[in-house]
């Protein structure tokens, strides 16, 4: 599986979108899910909660492989630890202030006026070169 740095290689064109590592083009075709079930941020208390649905359709990991672009986080189920590697607590929680800040940063929430949990963010669901194995992209 190829990683997609932080300096942003999937490109977003209205909704068709380029992984650039890979070249695979993908586009929403109406499946783009809207709404306060893709992800929660919740700066002052440092955890980040991937909707239920999207923790669902991932199927449910302990741990995955985060990637992070200008405008986008991508979660990779994976079985081995790596650099990259988040671990979920129950219900698709990641603990920490951190990654919080920074998705709260990518997805334009200014977090000294936050007081608690900020839903963010649409998704699309991506096979990868594996097709039992899917990654999670959110937008914001």
């Amino acid at each position: 599986m190829k990683r997609i740095s932080s300096n942003g290689l999937v490109k977003k064109t209205d909704q068709n979108y380029k992984d650039t590592s890979t070249g695979t083009k993908f586009s929403f075709k109406g499946s783009r899910r809207r709404g306060s079930g893709c992800m929660s941020v919740d700066v002052i208390n440092g955890r980040v909660r991937l909707g239920k649905t999207v923790y669902d359709e991932l199927g449910r990991p302990e741990s995955a492989d985060v990637r992070l672009g200008e405008g986008y986080v991508a979660f990779a189920p994976i079985t081995e630890f790596t650099e990259f590697t988040c671990q979920f607590g129950k219900g698709g929680v990641i603990y920490s202030p951190e990654f919080a800040h920074k998705i709260a940063e990518l997805a334009g929430i200014n977090a000294d006026e936050v007081t608690g949990s900020v839903s963010v963010g649409t998704y699309q669901m991506q096979e990868t070169d594996d097709p039992n194995i899917h990654e999670a992209y959110i937008f914001f």
